[in-house]
């Protein structure tokens, strides 16, 4: 009796937790919400570097002082616009295309093309993203 009474316990206790961090990383089209500024781009952005502390890879990339231009908006029914300056043109433009969130990876769709690119949530702490995939690598960007 008493080992029948233990095992649906331990086995419920092992269950709950489980089902609490899938619940947590379920991304939907609210998680990216809003508009991002991006701050660097690189294939190798958060490899291992000798002069860099692995605890928070934030500080590496603003010591890096990446200048970048763009502006990702995303809004919740699918919409997304890259805003940026042209720095050969000085001028600004904007980009509209969609995207959807699918297995917890980010798929935006190429503007004019019928190609996608997929990110998945490589961190995120309080209002810093960094994305991994597309043609960046790695994206880091900040909540406007």
């Amino acid at each position: 009796m008493y080992k029948l009474i233990k095992l649906p316990v331990l086995l419920l206790a092992l269950v709950l937790p489980l089902n609490a961090v899938a619940e947590e990383t379920n991304l939907d089209a609210a998680y990216f919400a809003g508009s991002w500024k991006l701050i660097a781009t690189g294939p190798k952005l958060f490899a291992k570097k000798p002069d860099r502390v692995d605890d928070n890879p934030f500080s590496y990339v603003d010591k890096k002082k990446i200048k970048e231009n763009q502006t990702w908006t995303f809004s919740a029914d699918g919409n997304f616009s890259l805003s940026a300056v042209d720095h050969r043109a000085a001028a600004p433009f904007t980009v509209t295309s969609t995207f959807t969130v699918e297995n917890n990876t980010l798929i935006i769709k190429r503007v004019g093309r019928s190609l996608y690119d997929r990110y998945k949530v490589f961190l995120r702490e309080g209002k810093k993203l960094v994305l991994k995939g597309g043609m960046m690598g790695y994206a880091v960007f900040e909540k406007l």
